[in-house]
């Protein structure tokens, strides 16, 4: 009986194994990168006077961080940039002024459609210009980006080195 017994539950067992499971490792490891770069994504909308969007900016934090070292790298985002008149030349990132924390950027470089970087951040979508800013090192675990058009306004969004839930210390 208890022969019987183990039989059937090392079969049962081994059914349940997966045959694939280096495709859901890969699989996993895909949605792991791709949540943690949605963590560090926020969304900027800046509206008319009757509060329809003109400007939609998504900014996605970017640079590799190590909290024990004394990081000295620069603070890099890609922004995608979507405006209802694609076809002004004021709908270029450059006719925006961006602050991190006060500062202004210190380059912005336009990135092509199939661009590598493009394929770890969420939210690329066709109609979208997609640019790489870089901003001076800053030594403050949070941040705040501040977005201005002379014609949009303004907007802001905020970032964090560690985990937001870390550094608020609030049960959500």
């Amino acid at each position: 009986m208890r022969i019987c017994l183990f039989f059937c539950i090392s079969l049962l067992l081994l059914g349940c194994s997966s045959k694939n499971e280096k495709e859901f490792r890969s699989l996993y490891n895909k949605q792991k990168i791709h949540s943690k770069t949605l963590q560090k994504t926020e969304k900027i909308q800046l509206y008319d006077a009757s509060s329809i969007t003109k400007v939609l900016l998504t900014a996605t934090y970017i640079s590799k961080i190590d909290i024990n070292k004394k990081n000295k790298e620069d603070e890099m985002f890609i922004m995608g940039l979507y405006t209802e008149n694609n076809e002004t030349e004021e709908s270029t990132l450059e006719h925006f002024s961006l602050m991190l924390n006060g500062k202004k950027y210190k380059s912005i470089k336009a990135l092509k459609e199939n661009s590598k970087l493009l394929k770890s951040i969420p939210f690329v979508f066709s109609w979208t210009q997609f640019y790489v800013v870089n901003f001076s090192h800053e030594t403050s675990k949070h941040m705040k980006l501040d977005i201005q058009h002379i014609l949009h306004g303004k907007g802001t969004a905020y970032f964090s080195k560690v985990a937001k839930y870390i550094s608020k210390k609030k049960v959500f």
